[in-house]
């Protein structure tokens, strides 16, 4: 995924979180402490918000970045087995 497509995904996710939450954007920058330009910037995917303002952003949002990101993780499922470059399994492990 490009980095433009990947921006427009978290504008939308923004965009519908804030909806589903009955916040307006203006009301999201307020909590967040930035001008409502600078978030709408953001949910129309014109720039990215920093690491701070991402996870103030998700603070206010209630969300974690990883559902901002869409990155799914199963807890249910075991991690991988940690093996070397050549495939066979790391001693110990």
């Amino acid at each position: 995924m490009n980095k433009l497509v990947a921006m427009i995904k978290i504008g939308e996710k923004l965009r519908e979180i804030a909806a589903a939450r009955g916040m307006s954007n203006a009301e999201v920058a307020r909590r967040v402490g930035i001008s409502a330009e600078r978030y709408s910037h953001y949910v129309r995917a014109n720039r990215q918000p920093d690491f701070d303002t991402l996870i103030a952003i998700c603070r206010v949002l209630d969300v974690t970045p990883n559902h901002l990101f869409d990155v799914g993780i199963n807890q249910d499922e075991p991690l991988p087995t940690p093996t070397h470059r050549d495939g066979s399994r790391r001693p110990g492990l």
